[in-house]
């Protein structure tokens, strides 16, 4: 099974690419400076047989939403020339606050991580169920 997934809704052009065969996860998901800037990629490989769980996590960055909460406050204190670009950025920090999270734990409790738009949640979750199937028909 193969996922290609947005890391976040902010950078939808670039992609995480994420596989599972019988004996191993691989993948590859860009690395960003500030959240926006491509820099490198974080590649996955993990033996199956070296998985302990793959699990999918969803949570709220409060920062986001501070840093929303505040550029709205911009844009209804700027005049109208300025205050589109205060609501763009709001707007992007608001919904850039609610996260995904493909969670790969190994049998010694290291995790690799791999941010997913809330967008592709559902793929990731189909995904990870795949793994945790594969990995519990291989223990019995």
């Amino acid at each position: 099974m193969t996922v290609s997934v947005r890391p976040s809704l902010i950078t939808f052009w670039l992609r995480s690419n994420l596989t599972v065969t019988d004996t191993m996860v691989n993948g590859s998901a860009p690395n960003t400076i500030f959240g926006v800037i491509p820099l490198g990629r974080n590649d996955i490989s993990q033996p199956l047989n070296r998985v302990s769980r793959v699990q999918v996590s969803t949570k709220m960055a409060a920062s986001s939403l501070l840093l929303g909460a505040i550029f709205v406050l911009l844009a209804l204190v700027a005049g109208s020339g300025a205050s589109a670009l205060w609501w763009v950025l709001a707007i992007v920090a608001v919904a850039s606050s609610y996260r995904a999270e493909l969670l790969i734990t190994d049998n010694g409790g290291g995790t690799q991580q791999v941010s997913v738009s809330p967008l592709d949640k559902d793929a990731v979750q189909s995904f990870a169920a795949e793994v945790n199937q594969r990995l519990a028909s291989q223990t019995s």
